[in-house]
């Protein structure tokens, strides 16, 4: 009996995850260059502040957030 309550805690854990980050995707994108003295620059770190979300430019100082 503990064996199938461990298994079906576990189970219902992975279940409420993956409904949970489900709910939390959105169809948001960010798009944009970085550009300073009117010349892009490459390789710029871009992130949303106070979370974890972030990325950086290309060689051409575009960048996307999907």
């Amino acid at each position: 009996m503990t064996k199938y309550r461990i298994v079906s805690i576990i189970i219902s854990l992975i279940l409420f995850n993956t409904t949970f980050a489900q709910r939390v995707k959105t169809d948001a994108n960010i798009v944009g260059h970085v550009v300073t003295n009117g010349e892009h620059i490459p390789f710029a770190t871009i992130s949303v502040k106070g979370t974890t979300i972030g990325t950086t430019t290309d060689v051409t100082g575009h960048f996307i957030m999907l």
